[in-house]
């Protein structure tokens, strides 16, 4: 099983778990569509390009206690028919003692999933979360505006008491106020910020206004989890 560049927790970084893959939000920036399309492209599994599809022999994949799993790494879940979905979860239940997190740019599918099944449909070990590059609306893909995510999100902790990671990668910039509202909301577990490793000229927030937010949410968050590449923009 294959590692994430994207997040470590506890100096140990997630195994990939690529059971879903491909998405439709196209984001310009995005490293694993460029991956995909490059690298990948001849690759049975990749053929498709970024056309989400589903591997019936990662459902077969071996886990182990105390691992943390990133859920369908080069893609978006929320691009899957609820029916693979639920066999993910499924999957997930009969692993207890690991740790998996089902990461998406369209969040309202775990709200949705909740509403529809309940509680309960999320298993303990399954933590949500989202990705917030900014608080402002994103030019650079068709996933739904970061306000959207944010409102998902709120819903997920205050009214369903879910735990959950955000991902503020890659950071462009924003207003402080706005997005420590949306962090002290959300109360994430886990909050990770990286910058454009890959040179696509997004719109970085000032060197002073991100130390200041940094040392604002180490204050207020126990795990501000800074990603290798940010030391760029500090």
């Amino acid at each position: 099983m294959a590692v994430s560049r994207m997040f470590q927790i506890d100096g140990k970084r997630m195994k990939t778990w690529n059971v879903v893959h491909g998405c439709r939000f196209n984001c310009s920036y995005c490293s694993v569509k460029t991956l995909v399309e490059t690298r990948l492209r001849n690759t049975p599994r990749y053929a498709i390009g970024m056309t989400p599809g589903f591997s019936e022999r990662e459902m077969r994949k071996p886990f182990h206690p105390g691992e943390w799993v990133f859920v369908g790494y080069m893609g978006d879940i929320a691009c899957q028919p609820e029916a693979n979905i639920l066999r993910v979860i499924e999957r997930i239940r009969t692993r207890p003692q690991v740790n998996f997190y089902m990461q998406s740019k369209n969040p309202r599918v775990f709200v949705n999933l909740i509403e529809k099944y309940g509680r309960q449909v999320f298993p303990k070990n399954c933590w949500l979360g989202t990705t917030l590059e900014t608080t402002y609306r994103v030019p650079y893909s068709k996933a739904p505006a970061p306000i959207q995510r944010f409102e998902a999100m709120a819903e997920l902790t205050l009214k369903y008491g879910r735990r959950t990671i955000v991902s503020i990668e890659p950071v462009m910039d924003f207003s402080p106020t706005v997005f420590a509202f949306w962090l002290a909301t959300i109360e994430p577990d886990y909050i990770f910020i990286g910058a454009d490793n890959y040179g696509h000229r997004l719109p970085e927030p000032p060197r002073a206004k991100l130390r200041e937010f940094i040392e604002l949410l180490r204050h207020d968050h126990p795990n501000v989890i800074l990603k290798p590449g940010l030391e760029r923009l500090l």
